[in-house]
This record gives C-alpha cells, structure tokens and sequence, in this order.
C-alpha cells in the first residue's frame, strides 16, 4: 500500500479512469492475498490519502519559501464575500482542474478533499 501512496497527494487527483482501473486491480490482488477486504483497503487508502493530501497543503501554506506558497498566497480573497477567505480557480480544461493547485483551493474554499479512487 505505501507504494501506491507514495507522492499520491500530488498524482492522485489527476489519475485517469484507465489508471484508476489499474489500481483498483492492483487493491484486489493484495485483497486476495491479505485477506482484508477491498471495500476496507479503499477506505485505508482514501483516508490516508486525505490525510497526506491536507498535510502537503498545509505545509506550503506555512512554508514561504515553497515554489506554491506564492499561488496560494495570491488566491487568498481580500474581501469577507468569499467562502473561508479563498478563491476559486478558473480552469480551461476539465484535466487540469484535476490537478493538484485547483484541488487544492477547492479544499481551502470548501473543505472538501478529493478522493484517491
């Protein structure tokens, strides 16, 4: 399982159906030969997941000499008319609001974390 989570916090929210296919093959092997049911190695991984997810996110916000703190410095609202003080991000494409930037004000502006699988 740590090899599916490794850097998962930054990949994951971009993963394609096809890969996430993959993975979810991959949960079923290790179901059959752990004896752990898959439905409870999703919920593992989901967890840990969020967890690692709102850690990296909090610590670019701490760190001001990370390469992102800038981004999101700028997208943090002025004005009391926004939703916890962030903004949205606007996204051409529907892959790149998949990624890990807008997922990531997504979840300053509402609190809510993306999903691994």
């Amino acid at each position: 399982l740590s090899n599916l989570l490794y850097g998962s916090e930054v990949w994951g929210t971009g993963l394609k159906e096809k890969d996430k296919k993959k993975i979810k093959k991959v949960i079923k092997f290790i179901s059959k030969v752990t004896s752990i049911s898959s439905d409870e190695l999703l919920t593992i991984l989901n967890d840990t997941y969020k967890n690692k997810f709102k850690s990296i996110v909090h610590k670019i916000l701490n760190d001001q000499s990370h390469p992102l703190n800038h981004i999101f410095s700028t997208m943090k609202s002025s004005t009391n008319n926004t939703r916890n003080g962030w903004l949205n991000m606007y996204t051409r494409t529907e892959k790149y609001s998949h990624s890990f930037i807008p997922q990531a004000l997504l979840y300053l502006s509402n609190n809510v974390l993306p999903n691994f699988l």
